[in-house]
């Protein structure tokens, strides 16, 4: 259905008779008409989504800590920790995950699931996972609800230790000073094995030298 507005131009022309002494007039009117579109209909609120039943009522808990280097107490950062608040009633899980800070702190807020069971006297469990920069678990443990709400959680992990470079055939054979065949260092370059690691994948020598018939 569309809306109109009109324009009115109006003409007037007056004629007049003398001998008559009669006064003729005519108006003429001219209407031009725009349709223009009526605004929309009004449209039904969009739905609030609504949170799942588990966390209706729900109420959040806080929970932080610090995690350090068990062989010595430095902060450790560049950790993600995820933790899971779960209960032995309800089968509802609610769960978060921080990155340490260089000073190796975490700190995350996360509702604890509602349970329809009166004044039950089960705590929440809460299960912390770390996980160190390279993708290895560091830690899995599981903690009450009491032990961790209002606590500031000391966790100890197992750091990393950086990979010591494996030495060098080279090195090695001219420290033992070790005349390598000629046909052996070919084969060597041929299977890029230039390291003591890379030689301990490929076997050691013997798979080489039977091969390449030496």
């Amino acid at each position: 259905m569309l809306a109109g507005t009109t324009e009115i131009e109006t003409t007037t022309e007056l004629i007049c008779d003398l001998d008559s002494d009669v006064l003729d007039l005519t108006i003429e009117v001219e209407v031009e008409r725009h349709d223009l579109p009526l605004p929309p209909h009004p449209t039904s609120p969009t739905p609030v989504p609504q949170p799942p039943s588990h966390l209706i009522g729900a109420t959040a808990v806080a929970i932080a800590g610090q995690v350090r280097d068990q062989s010595q107490p430095e902060p450790l950062g560049g950790y993600r920790v995820a933790v899971a608040i779960s209960h032995a009633r309800s089968s509802a899980v609610t769960s978060a995950t921080d990155l340490t800070s260089a000073q190796g702190v975490f700190t995350m807020s996360l509702p604890v699931p509602s349970v329809d069971v009166a004044a039950s006297a089960e705590q929440p469990s809460v299960d912390v996972t770390i996980v160190d920069p390279t993708g290895a678990t560091a830690l899995q443990e599981t903690f009450a609800m009491s032990a961790v709400k209002g606590q500031v959680l000391d966790l100890r992990v197992a750091a990393p230790q950086p990979s010591t470079p494996s030495p060098m055939l080279d090195s090695l054979v001219a420290a033992a000073k070790i005349q390598v065949p000629r046909p052996l260092q070919e084969v060597l370059a041929q299977s890029k094995i230039s390291t003591l690691a890379q030689l301990d994948s490929a076997g050691g020598l013997a798979p080489l030298l039977d091969n390449y018939q030496i």
